[in-house]
């Protein structure tokens, strides 16, 4: 899993500028007290704006994914401040489950959670953003797309073979926007 991925997720988000760059952290969050569950994230990273990511990928139903996922947010969300530091500091928190089962009652392969009141969709803040990739709803005849995609990125971990033509650098979305990506 490298930049290539998270920045074909964030893609989506066309009101964002592309990812430049993603920072490795520790994947053991703190936890408060010694009795407190201790969360592992698969991948944990931070882009160069701040923003953390975590990503999580689950190749059977453990149940429960909805408040895993919720759980693992929150000690992302919540870590970020020391003792005295303003909220106005806090940064946005995405997840992003790469599930190997079916999860949500759709046939969307990519659904996107945020925070928004129940009748307006007007949203309350931008601070969380959930993905949950479903790679069961990806069918083995899905089209790879010739100038990448993150249709691609969930075929190769599901194991299907895809030829293409182009170059790398014609599949990123950082060449699209004459970005450039490293991960640190």
């Amino acid at each position: 899993m490298d930049a290539a991925f998270f920045s074909w997720v964030y893609c989506l988000r066309l009101t964002d500028p592309p990812l430049t760059e993603i920072i490795l952290l520790n994947p053991y969050t703190e936890k408060d007290a010694p009795r407190d569950k201790q969360s592992i994230l698969d991948i944990r990273g931070k882009t160069a704006d701040g923003e953390l990511i975590n990503v999580e990928m689950q190749l059977f139903n453990k149940y429960d994914t909805e408040k895993r996922t919720m759980f693992y947010w929150s000690k992302l969300y919540s870590g970020q401040l020391q003792e005295g530091q303003s909220y106005r500091m806090l940064k946005k928190c995405v997840t992003i489950n790469i599930l190997n089962y079916s999860f949500l009652p759709n046939d969307q392969y990519h659904n996107v959670f945020h925070l928004r009141e129940a009748r307006s969709g007007i949203p309350l803040i931008d601070d969380m953003e959930l993905h949950f990739l479903e790679l069961s709803k990806l069918g083995d005849h899905a089209v790879p797309v010739e100038s990448g995609g993150l249709v691609n990125w969930l075929l190769f971990l599901k194991g299907v073979e895809i030829q293409l033509g182009g170059t790398d650098d014609e599949r990123t979305c950082a060449e699209k926007s004459n970005g450039h990506i490293g991960v640190s």
